[in-house]
């Protein structure tokens, strides 16, 4: 059965009240508004104990036919004795089964006992995703679609009818913003140095249009700010359920919908865990490959919202504390420990899980490279600082046939990089598909380097394609989770 996790009692207060209502913030990145602020570090699971009754009932039971004779000869008592019993089976029976946060750091408690789950409330957390981080527009059209809406900067509130069109663009003094009609008829300008807006319905969406990353549909409240550049800072603020169902769209292209449930959990985890860190006080991820690909609503795609709907509230912990969650493409047979490809401890449920390579459906399966010795030479003496000799290039590789290590030797000098960090200055300097992992082959021959490859990603945790061949076998999302983060299990987590 699955478990709860409890939030501090102190940051109950402190989580937004309704998807279409959360309270107001500033978007600016300075800002030092509490507003859905990360949760305490002291996000845990925690344990209910397993009781029956109330603790009257079964005292009083035990004792009466003991008791009989007695009770007929003193009927006068009776009461008193109701009373007096009563009292101690509620002072030492059993309690009554309940939900225990007390000291949320302090973990799980008799996990494996547990026999009973409590279930998410209406008032979810929120989640704040920084929009088009990693390349920032230079302006931005916004649709009210769906559902009018209000826009409000400052102490100054605007309704915004369904359909109207925002016309905004960078100001010295912040971001100047056109309220149109029609492509033609402009209803107001202002400026200021952030908005909001948002829908009045849950069903309403909020369509984007930039220059530089065509359309996309976000649900919940945009913030605009302006950033240097000159660009424009988007902040989307939407319930944490709804942000799950767009990454495991944005994640994994497929119907097969126990893998997409997988992704669900693990998107949320992650979501989760990264909420709780120390960060930015304008937001808590950003919407690309260094937290989660997050690409708004997928229209005529609801499957991916039905997985997060089946799994909502569920996240995947391991000795009672919710666990780092990497997932990547494709592993070519096997996925890594951990530490064999990131510097860090061995963690225990990231262990190498060899999948027997039922990811080769996955057109990344395989792949080859090739290109001159003499370029590679030089993207090491810019990156690590030497200059490698002609067996100046070794490889280290662990039980699953990846790149451990890249051992450089040059001008008397020895250095060691992990095979990941070499595999990034290759694509760096390429394009970010041309070394797709570590798992591979380097042979040379005549000044060219040969590299015969399988899988694409860093190896660690999840493969996306395996869970999606696993699920096509009639696995169910728990036990792929259980496959490739091994001594975990799914469990719920509580406000």
């Amino acid at each position: 059965m699955q478990s709860p996790i409890c939030f501090a009692p102190e940051y109950r207060k402190n989580l937004s009240t309704r998807a279409g209502n959360p309270s107001r913030f500033s978007f600016h990145p300075r800002s030092n508004n509490s507003f859905l602020r990360r949760f305490p570090r002291s996000l845990s699971l925690s344990m209910a104990r397993t009781s029956t009754g109330s603790g009257f009932i079964p005292a009083l039971s035990g004792l009466i036919p003991g008791l009989s004779g007695l009770i007929s000869a003193l009927s006068g008592l009776i009461p008193a004795l109701f009373f007096v019993f009563g009292l101690m089976g509620m002072l030492f029976g059993p309690k009554p089964l309940q939900a225990e946060c007390g000291d949320c750091s302090m973990g799980m408690r008799n996990h494996m006992k547990l026999e009973h789950t409590v279930t998410l409330p209406e008032e979810a957390p929120f989640v704040r995703i920084s929009l088009y981080h990693a390349n920032p527009p230079s302006q931005v059209t916004l649709i009210m679609t769906g559902s009018s809406g209000i826009l409000w900067f400052g102490n100054k509130v605007v309704p915004v009818s369904e359909d109207r069109v925002l016309e905004i663009q960078p100001d010295p003094g912040g971001v100047r913003v056109s309220l149109l009609k029609s492509d033609t008829e402009t209803l107001q300008t202002f400026q200021t140095s952030a908005f909001e807006i948002e829908s009045h319905q849950p069903e309403g969406m909020l369509k984007v249009v930039t220059p530089e990353h065509g359309y996309r549909n976000y649900q919940g409240r945009i913030g605009v700010s302006s950033r240097s550049g000159p660009s424009l800072m988007l902040i989307n603020t939407l319930p944490l359920e709804d942000y799950v169902g767009s990454v495991v769209g944005s994640e994994m292209q497929s119907e097969e919908f126990e893998a997409l449930k997988a992704q669900a959990v693990i998107a949320r985890t992650y979501a989760l865990r990264m909420m709780q860190r120390d960060g930015y006080d304008a937001y808590d991820m950003t919407d690309d490959e260094q937290y989660q690909v997050y690409r708004g609503v997928h229209l005529g795609k609801p499957y991916y919202r039905v997985a997060a709907e089946e799994t909502r509230s569920q996240v995947l912990s391991w000795s009672g504390q919710m666990i780092l969650t990497p997932f990547f493409s494709t592993c070519g047979g096997s996925t890594s420990h951990n530490e064999d490809v990131w510097v860090g401890k061995p963690e225990p449920y990231l262990r190498a899980a060899k999948d027997q390579a039922v990811c080769r459906i996955s057109p990344h399966f395989a792949w080859s490279l090739e290109l001159e010795r003499s370029r590679i030479d030089g993207w090491v003496f810019e990156r690590y600082g030497i200059r490698p000799d002609l067996q100046g290039i070794r490889f280290s590789q662990d039980e699953g046939g990846r790149v451990k290590q890249v051992i450089l030797t040059g001008g008397g000098r020895e250095l060691r990089v992990s095979g990941n960090d070499f595999r990034l200055m290759v694509n760096e300097r390429l394009h970010p598909l041309a070394m797709k992992s570590t798992r591979f082959d380097w042979t040379e021959s005549e000044g060219v380097v040969s590299v015969e490859g399988t899988g694409l990603g860093h190896g660690v945790g999840m493969c996306q394609y395996g869970a999606i061949a696993l699920a096509g076998s009639g696995w169910a999302y728990e036990d792929i989770l259980r496959f490739y983060f091994r001594g975990t299990n799914v469990v719920s987590f509580a406000l």
